[in-house]
């Protein structure tokens, strides 16, 4: 069942291709290596319709004795867990093979990741041990809309692209009709769905460099407004901007009752040394909506 599905999607991607690459698009068609050549390969969480331990929303499976997280006296929202070992083909480096990933976040939504402060409003929960466990009620002083609705997901291997701000995206020098071609080439990988990811480049509802964002925000320096900008230590901070790569983007998902902001998304980072030493205490979360 699940194969018959993934067929018909890959016949759509190779239907939107022809509609892409027929021969009025071909200004176009003359930018597709060299921006096959900075792709990054990243996984699609989709909708399964069959039972599957990872899974958007429901109640977590973290046993009847896990103590469920708060922040400020206020509890966080479950948003996904994902069983690493489901995943067929690693989308990127140091994920851990096997292991089980629970996501967690604050249910009001009142932090977005540019103050210091919110740290300890979201929670990346790792657990080596795949053993399954029960389901964890919510606590009572959960709100309802807080309680998002259970999808069960799987895992497409894709593509993800650089946006519009981007220097290697920019040099191309695309007209506007070329750069509506692209925009459509790099979400055609989505197929409609929600952009749900395992690593890969983001796909910024805003900046895009929200790598220096969590280098900043996770080391002391506010960044809620220009002035945080004016610190000292920003140049030589920023010379590590780099070490944080993208484990997981949660896009809005009307399946779920999921709305970050204004249709927004949840990006969670974490510094490459940490991924390798399957520390997953330390990752920063940034909430982005146009």
């Amino acid at each position: 069942m699940l194969g018959g599905r993934l067929r018909r999607a890959k016949g759509e991607i190779v239907n939107i291709f022809k509609k892409l690459f027929s021969p009025k698009n071909d200004s176009f068609e003359k930018f597709i290596a060299t921006i096959d050549q900075i792709a990054e390969p990243a996984m699609h969480l989709l909708k399964n319709e069959n039972d599957s331990f990872s899974k958007l929303g429901g109640m977590p499976n973290l046993g009847n004795d896990f103590n469920w997280p708060y922040h400020n006296g206020i509890p966080l929202a479950f948003i996904c867990q994902l069983k690493l070992s489901e995943i067929a083909n690693n989308c990127m480096a140091d994920l851990p093979s096997k292991g089980l990933l629970f996501i967690f976040y604050i249910q009001d939504q009142s932090t977005w990741g540019f103050d210091p402060k919110d740290k300890g409003s979201w929670i990346t929960l790792y657990l080596e041990d795949e053993t399954l466990r029960a389901e964890t009620e919510f606590p009572k002083d959960l709100d309802d809309f807080s309680k998002y609705k259970e999808k069960n997901i799987s895992f497409n291997r894709i593509k993800t692209y650089p946006n519009w701000e981007d220097s290697r995206i920019e040099k191309l020098k695309m007209n506007d009709e070329e750069f509506a071609k692209y925009e459509e080439y790099k979400n055609s990988y989505f197929m409609n769905n929600p952009q749900h990811q395992i690593g890969g480049i983001p796909n910024p509802q805003q900046s895009a460099e929200m790598y220096n964002e969590c280098q900043l925000v996770s080391n002391g320096i506010y960044c809620g407004d220009p002035s945080g900008y004016k610190d000292p230590r920003v140049p030589e901070l920023l010379k590590n901007g780099n070490d944080w790569v993208l484990l997981l983007q949660i896009d809005s998902d009307d399946d779920c009752g999921m709305m970050w902001g204004d249709v927004g998304m949840l990006y969670f980072w974490i510094k490459k040394e940490d991924l390798r030493n399957k520390t997953f205490n330390n990752t920063w979360m940034i909430l982005q909506c146009g």
